[in-house]
């Protein structure tokens, strides 16, 4: 009976210990089913905010992405540290309770906030940003409020905007970003830097690429470019040889310098030529003669420029054609006959002419304009699409428009220049030429010659022209008409000057005599103008006919187109007479305006 009693107390204590036990798992699972909801609330509520903050600050989600991990419990365990630590106690006391297995399967529901990590897929932002919302992109104009979290102690951060700019590589999208940071106008302003590689002016290798040199532009004002110098360029890039023909007067040649092979404009731009050019093969051809304007020029520009098959021609004779006292139609139609002579026989070879001046110019220099001579060649130049220097213009005024600064520094008189004239004349041709040879693109340009215009002049020089040297077929026809007492030197052209061969009248009986066909007649020859021949025409009375001061001098024009005789005698035996040469002409052939 003891025993039974005895069982059964304790089979009620089992009962009444178990029945606790039950009510107390049932509270504790109460209690963990609350606090895994808080947790799960605030799972959700932090990784809200976190979206939240993402939108607005993309730079810190990506730090606190770093800061936890995968799983989403741990983070919200490191912020309830207590909450956690029962938890654990109680699931590690939950499998004493073998009774109830099922039960601590429960807890493992908990578990199930792991889902809520799903909410991780509106971690991309990218997609909520991609609706675009109209509203949100105004609150992107409140990056301002990232100085806030500037003020957490991470300024330095803040400092290194510059860095988060490295994004924008990604940030490609530049559309919505970008148009919002063009605040940083700096940036934009860095691509104009490559504007300097415009300076690396390293022209001396213009085979590479001309194009790359930066244009001068000192003397643009005196600079005429006009028509391209293809062929030039041709020839020394191409062909590797060119040969220049510098024709004109004493300004040409050089007289004045100290050295003229050296310190003339001509000598030193064909070494200039040489030095940026050393590959090619240059020949330089001196044609300059004192003394001579276009008239002169018409008759020599056959033999004396045509013949070496120029392929660039420096022309200069603008001051000798003042000198000679040409009107303005005479100097055009002269200038404008030896360019189209040259057009017609070498049509790809470049002309540059050079307009020179002299200290009685300097009033019409000052006023911007050109002597009335060297005005015609630049009328007829500009017609033809002919380059012109006015480097007279350019001394006139770098000397002051004053005769004291002209003389002695700038020339020996009015006109000829000393050493240091004549680097005022190289430099404007050099800046001419250095543009023209290496900052001209030349890739889509023809080296076919521009069609040939027609005149412009009311006539050309031209008309059955003959220039005709002293020979001893010219002397023997003299003699037969009735000639005597002539005396010749016979020399012949050669080089870079005229050894001229002469006939020589040194006694008032001596007597030249000459049959031409034309319109007129003149001497190149040393007398001036107080010299005087006495002439004969046609067997007419003997008139006393004064030398020129510039070659050549005109004995006879405007005669009845046809066969005609003249004779020939001088005054005063004191200076003898020496002839280079005879020129004549028909007039009445000459090339009429409009013609071609």
């Amino acid at each position: 009976m003891k025993r039974l009693i005895s069982f059964a107390t304790a089979l009620f204590i089992c009962l009444s210990l178990a029945a606790c036990a039950k009510d107390t798992a049932d509270e504790v699972n109460n209690e963990n089913e609350v606090s895994e909801n808080e947790i799960v609330n605030e799972n959700e509520e932090n990784k809200e905010s976190d979206v939240e903050e993402g939108e607005k600050a993309p730079v810190e989600d990506e730090k606190d992405d770093e800061k936890q991990p995968e799983d989403g419990d741990t983070p919200v365990s490191s912020e309830t540290p207590d909450e956690d630590i029962t938890r654990d106690e109680e699931v590690e006391a939950e499998p004493e309770e073998p009774a109830e297995p099922e039960k601590p399967a429960e807890p493992e529901k908990p578990a199930e906030p792991e889902k809520p990590a799903e909410p991780e897929k509106p971690a991309e932002p990218e997609k909520p940003a991609e609706p675009e919302k109209p509203a949100e992109p105004e609150k992107p104009a409140e990056p301002e409020k990232p100085a806030e979290p500037e003020t957490p102690a991470e300024p330095e951060k803040p400092a290194e905007p510059e860095k988060p700019a490295e994004p924008e590589k990604p940030a490609e999208p530049e559309t919505p970003a970008e148009p919002e940071t063009p605040a940083e106008p700096e940036t934009p302003t860095e691509p104009e830097t490559p504007a300097e590689p415009e300076t690396p002016t390293e022209p001396e290798t213009p085979e590479e690429n001309p194009t790359m040199a930066t244009m001068r532009t000192e003397f643009n004002e005196y600079n005429n470019y006009r028509k391209p110098l293809t062929h030039t360029y041709k020839k020394l890039t191409e062909d590797k040889e060119l040969t220049v023909v510098y024709f004109g007067g004493s300004v040409t040649a050089g007289y004045g310098s100290s050295d003229p092979a050296k310190y003339s404009w001509r000598a030193l731009i064909g070494k200039w030529l040489d030095e940026q050019f050393p590959e090619a093969d240059i020949e330089h051809i001196n044609r300059a003669v004192g003394e001579s304007g276009t008239y002169l020029g018409t008759h020599r520009v056959q033999m004396d420029v045509i013949g070496p098959e120029p392929d660039l021609i420096f022309l200069e004779y603008s001051i000798n054609d003042k000198y000679y006292g040409s009107t303005y139609e005479k100097a055009a139609s002269q200038y404008e006959t030896i360019v189209r002579e040259v057009k017609k026989a070498l049509p790809k070879t470049d002309i540059v002419t050079i307009l020179v001046t002299d200290s009685g110019c300097f009033l019409t220099n000052k006023m911007g304009k050109l002597h009335t001579q060297a005005q015609a060649h630049e009328d007829i130049a500009q017609q033809y699409n002919i380059p012109t220097l006015h480097v007279g213009r350019l001394l006139s005024k770098v000397a002051n428009y004053s005769n004291e600064e002209w003389k002695p520094k700038y020339a020996i008189d009015i006109v000829h220049l000393t050493d240091e004239g004549n680097k005022v004349y190289y430099d404007c041709i050099e800046e001419f030429m250095y543009n023209s040879l290496f900052c001209t693109d030349y890739s889509n340009l023809s080296d076919e010659p521009e069609a040939l215009i027609p005149v412009v002049s009311e006539t050309l020089f031209d008309g059955n022209r003959q220039h005709i040297q002293p020979k001893k077929d010219v002397l023997t026809a003299s003699e037969e008409m009735g000639g005597c007492g002539i005396s010749s030197n016979l020399n012949a052209y050669s080089g870079s000057s005229y050894s001229r061969g002469t006939f020589t009248l040194d006694s008032t009986d001596d007597l030249l005599v000459f049959k031409f066909n034309g319109t007129e007649i003149a001497l190149w020859c040393n007398y001036y103008k107080e010299d005087r021949f006495l002439i004969s025409i046609d067997d007419g009375e003997y008139f006393k006919k004064p030398g020129s001061s510039h070659a050549p001098a005109i004995l006879a024009e405007d005669l009845e187109p046809g066969e005609h005789v003249i004779r020939i005698k001088i005054v005063d035996a004191d200076k003898p007479l020496k002839i280079g040469s005879i020129f004549t002409r028909d007039e009445s052939l000459a090339t009429k305006k409009g013609e071609n």
